[in-house]
């Protein structure tokens, strides 16, 4: 078993490109840069993988999402811990 966080905003590399010299540099950002989620990959012992997991923090699956088949999807109140 493994987990590993997922950010919604996963922007890569923190880094411009900019004229040398600019006084002012404007970044795009969603807003975004400190939620995420929780995937739990898992395999037995005899190499069968299992469903992924995606845990979200919440109570809830808001109206009108869709949650892909082959994936688990799991809500509690605090991100950052498992009780499997």
């Amino acid at each position: 078993m493994d987990e590993t966080p997922v950010w919604f905003d996963m922007t890569g590399w923190h880094f411009t490109i900019n004229p040398k010299g600019e006084k002012t540099v404007h970044i795009h950002a969603t807003g975004n840069e400190k939620n995420r989620f929780t995937v739990v990959l898992t395999c037995a012992a005899d190499r069968t993988k299992l469903l992924p997991i995606c845990i979200f923090k919440g109570k809830q699956m808001p109206r009108n999402e869709q949650v892909l088949p082959g994936v688990v999807v799991w809500f509690q109140k605090t991100v950052g811990w498992t009780q499997v």
